[in-house]
């Protein structure tokens, strides 16, 4: 194939050069040898063998389905992907051989390989991160049932520019009380789900089928209402996601279904781009239409939240560009990996606490050790300005800081319930035992994210 095409361009340069002007003959001797070497290089890197560099021949596999006919020009479309991947690492996971696992980054995602023994050809084989529902909580998944906690993503945009350029764009914090998990953690004493601990119901939209996607939010996590936004085509929703609680709008619901061409390992066919489920997640967001600057110009953008990535729709871009997945990836890479957004509690006394950290409206339960059956225990519950704390309930509030009398046991449980008056930061419950003077000390963080508006009560 490669002789062909020179000896083609040779010859053409023959005839052009038939004046006998042999400048020029050199000339087109030497482009027909830059178009030559430029036509090999295509060809290697369409070469599925050698197109990029992967850690794992699986998520190179995983890549190729949606991105290979993207990076070849095959199709238009945006990646699902990204061009290649930037950063290889191992990251702690519990469940995983040697307690971790592979992970690969993109610019729009982050692959995963937790138990490299499952069946390869499984959809959940190579998972997606649920990092877009990390960077909301700030709950880093470290473990099938074990997590750390984080300040959430409060100052990364999720569309446009970074934020040095696009400093009013909402980010990952706006929607920390919008989204499905807010108000989950563990159930207090008197709650119908009292597991300890155990998950307290999802944040649910209801069903808002056939109407108009109008809905606007700002950074300070403020809503709003543009019903001229709200009328372009496509912007009614059209399918209610019931395992989160959401709804998805035509244009977004179009997209997560689409079909056209796809690399199935030997050749380029037409099929569905990808499994929008096991790619994205389920949405924990209902769609809101923002402000964001986009390569220097300010632009109405509609964006969703699922567990795994985002999904823009900027009515300015040309069609095939419409609707595109956010860079994810990249956003994520710089939470994870920056200690700006660590959360450090100092170590309990004598006590344990699930969880250590949430946002207001978490109940927080607190079970202090080492005291004597039967004794009353004196509580006091002290804010982060060093005050009584305001703003929560206890458990017997008319007790007047002595919680009553431990049953036959030398450990008891207490609960603290925050609410949206509760003011955000670190907070310590001391524990003294009347008659055995003994002491436990608790600490819980009630998460507060800068510069945004608590949830109205």
């Amino acid at each position: 194939m490669f002789s062909n095409f020179a000896t083609t361009k040779s010859s053409r340069s023959g005839r052009l050069g038939q004046a006998g002007n042999p400048k020029r003959r050199l000339r087109l001797t030497l482009l027909a040898l830059v178009l030559t070497s430029l036509f090999v290089m295509v060809l290697d890197a369409a070469s599925p063998a050698q197109a990029l560099s992967f850690s794992s021949p699986f998520f190179r596999r995983n890549w190729q389905r949606a991105d290979y006919p993207v990076a070849i020009a095959a199709v238009q479309r945006g990646f699902t992907w990204g061009v290649a991947p930037f950063f290889s690492s191992f990251e702690p996971y519990t469940d995983s051989p040697n307690g971790q696992r592979r992970v690969e980054y993109f610019d729009k995602a982050r692959m995963e390989i937790s138990q490299p023994d499952n069946n390869t050809n499984s959809d959940y084989f190579v998972t997606n991160g649920l990092i877009v529902k990390e960077m909301v909580t700030g709950l880093v998944q470290v473990g099938d049932n074990t997590f750390a906690q984080r300040f959430p993503a409060y100052d990364v945009p999720v569309a446009g520019d970074p934020a040095g350029n696009n400093p009013d764009a909402v980010t990952y914090g706006s929607f920390y009380a919008l989204n499905s998990f807010y108000n989950t953690g563990p159930a207090g004493p008197n709650d119908n789900n009292a597991n300890y601990p155990g998950p307290s119901t999802l944040e649910r939209q209801p069903d808002r089928t056939n109407e108009r996607v109008f809905d606007t939010i700002v950074k300070g996590g403020s809503l709003g209402r543009n019903d001229l936004l709200g009328s372009l085509d496509g912007l009614n929703y059209v399918y209610y996601d019931s395992a989160l609680g959401h709804n998805v709008p035509k244009v977004f619901y179009d997209f997560l279904n689409q079909t056209g061409s796809i690399y199935d390992g030997a050749n380029l066919v037409n099929g569905k781009v990808f499994n929008w489920v096991s790619t994205m997640g389920y949405p924990i967001t209902d769609a809101y239409w923002t402000k964001a600057v986009v390569a220097g110009v300010t632009r109405d953008v509609l964006v969703q939240l699922y567990e795994r990535r985002i999904l823009t729709y900027t009515p300015t871009n040309p069609d095939p560009y419409k609707v595109e997945m956010g860079n994810v990836g990249r956003h994520y890479y710089s939470w994870r990996y920056s200690p700006q957004y660590d959360l450090n509690i100092p170590l309990q006394v004598n006590a344990e606490v699930k969880p250590q950290a949430g946002f207001p409206g978490t109940t927080f339960s607190i079970r202090a050790f080492r005291f004597v059956q039967l004794e009353p225990v004196d509580v006091t519950l002290i804010s982060p300005d060093g005050l009584p704390a305001q703003g929560v309930t206890f458990p017997d509030p008319a007790s007047g800081g002595v919680y009553g009398n431990i049953t036959g046991k030398t450990f008891f449980d207490y609960y603290v319930r925050t609410n949206a008056r509760t003011k955000p930061g670190q907070y310590i419950v001391y524990f003294k035992g009347q008659r055995s003077q003994n002491e436990a000390k608790a600490y819980f963080f009630v998460l507060g994210v800068p510069g945004f508006n608590l949830p109205p009560q």
